[in-house]
């Protein structure tokens, strides 16, 4: 959920600089070659974690100016500058050349209803229930965060609305993906749901 930048290591000594990650190479949404042996760029990306010591998290209000001059090993962005447009691959290639692993935010186990996939008509009237028009695998609002609703995120049509936006973030040059809610499991396990744990990995 949107919350304000923090670092995952206040006080800590200056981080040690790492080189650029280059984007790695993605096959198209509809290759084959996409169930094939990761990139490489992926297995330095995991080497260089472990040389993370400071991180941020910003959701909004991003000056990417000021994101690129920050001194954090690791920055995770919500990917879209507003409503429908994305940030560029130039915008995420000049964060990565200043020596950062950038990682896109996606939340998949709730819908948000600012995302471009969102229709209105779902909730119409307001009232935090989905509609009769509503996709089955949504679920009722989350009263802590107004505008975020449950899914039934085990459901392919859910599925199917969210790869899109993992396919554009990785063709878009992030190193990786911060995923939120995966903890919404819980709320279907304490609801007799015994296979939610399993259906959320």
């Amino acid at each position: 959920h949107p919350e304000p930048p923090r670092s995952a290591a206040e006080g800590t000594p200056a981080p040690t600089r790492f080189p650029s990650l280059a984007p790695a190479t993605v096959p198209s949404p509809t290759s084959t070659a996409r169930t094939g042996p990761a990139p490489q760029t992926t297995v330095a990306v995991r080497r260089d974690l472990a040389a993370v010591t400071t991180w941020a998290l910003q959701l909004q209000n991003i000056a990417l100016a000021e994101l690129r001059a920050a001194s954090f090993d690791l920055l995770v962005i919500e990917p879209y500058r507003d409503e429908s447009q994305r940030w560029s691959s130039a915008d995420i290639a000049a964060l990565t050349a200043s020596g950062k692993i950038v990682l896109a935010y996606l939340s998949i186990g709730e819908a948000e209803d600012y995302r471009p996939y969102w229709q209105m008509a779902w909730d119409a009237d307001r009232d935090g229930q989905p509609d009769s028009g509503a996709p089955a695998w949504l679920d009722g609002v989350n009263p802590d965060w107004p505008g975020n609703y449950k899914v039934h995120y085990w459901d392919p049509d859910w599925q199917a609305v969210i790869a899109p936006y993992l396919d554009a973030i990785v063709q878009d040059g992030y190193a990786g993906v911060y995923l939120d809610i995966v903890d919404g499991y819980w709320y279907y396990f304490e609801q007799g749901r015994a296979a939610a744990p399993k259906e959320m990995v």
